[in-house]
């Protein structure tokens, strides 16, 4: 599974703007599996490794107040929770 954030606009000039979308493609038969609309922007996007993948969309805000995190079922796209205890915080890989 491959998910991308998409967003309004286009070119080049636009690849840092917060996107409104995630797309989900299967990497085995290279089509799109699901295209969701976030309930608000994100700037990144990150995929747990494990059986049931869960994906984490977040929005890093410079300044203005903290936005939550947005939990999905990696597969579906069915939104699961919001985690505000934490919010603002930038999704990282190590």
């Amino acid at each position: 599974l491959l998910v991308t954030l998409m967003h309004q606009g286009g070119g080049q000039e636009t690849v840092e703007d917060p996107g409104t979308e995630a797309w989900a493609f299967d990497l085995r038969d290279r089509r799109r599996h699901y295209r969701m609309m976030l309930d608000e922007p994100a700037t990144s996007l990150q995929l747990t490794a494990d059986a049931e993948p869960l994906l984490i969309a977040g929005l890093m805000l410079i300044a203005g107040p903290p936005a939550p995190l947005f939990v999905h079922d990696a597969r579906s796209g069915r939104k699961l929770r919001e985690i505000h205890e934490i919010a603002g915080s930038l999704i990282q890989s190590y």
